[in-house]
């Protein structure tokens, strides 16, 4: 009798270990999909084909975001993909430093708060989503895009990001105010009053 009891108590304790071993790794995989993320959050599916305006901008051929993923092709192969657990909502492929010269952008939800690079005063990053932007550059000799910015959390919930003017991106919150934001020395400064 004591050994039935035993194998059932030790039968118990491993279907909840295996059930919790799955309902964590469920999570875990829900979670790191992006499928977690909020509601509020505007998702774009989009293709840009750009004209050259000069030649001195030979950009790639089409930008693609679809799934929640970057992609830049330039002679059908793909040069570019955006970083693995990032999620984006929008992309926008424009001469936001002005410079002359177009730079990919995106508003994207990235897990941490920083990226590989935080303050000295930082222990740890978090592993949370936060909001995001990303500028490239296109380094025409290489084929490839280099990042010029990589914003550490943005501050705000962003629903979405449209480009309004020639170098001035205009954010919109989830309670609808919008501010205007344009390169300013090095990255992107809140120029609304």
């Amino acid at each position: 009798m004591n050994g039935i009891i035993k194998k059932r108590i030790f039968i118990t304790g491993m279907t909840i270990v295996i059930a919790a071993a799955m309902t964590a790794a469920i999570f875990a995989a829900l979670y790191y999909t992006g499928c977690l993320l909020p509601r509020w959050a505007k998702w774009h599916d989009v293709t840009i084909v750009p004209e050259p305006d000069n030649p001195v901008d030979e950009g790639p051929d089409m930008i693609e975001l679809k799934h929640r993923k970057v992609r830049a092709y330039k002679d059908g192969r793909c040069i570019f993909e955006s970083p693995g657990i990032c999620r984006v909502q929008n992309v926008f492929y424009e001469d936001i430093d002005r410079d002359g010269k177009r730079e990919l952008i995106f508003l994207n939800f990235n897990v941490g708060r920083f990226g590989s690079h935080r303050p000295f005063w930082v222990g740890r990053n978090e592993r949370k989503w936060f909001q995001h932007i990303y500028i490239y550059d296109y380094i025409s000799e290489e084929e490839m895009f280099r990042p010029i910015w990589m914003a550490s959390d943005i501050g705000m919930d962003a629903v979405d990001m449209r480009i309004k003017d020639k170098g001035v991106v205009e954010m919109e919150d989830r309670y609808g105010a919008r501010s205007d934001w344009m390169w300013i020395s090095f990255g992107l400064r809140c120029v609304s009053e």
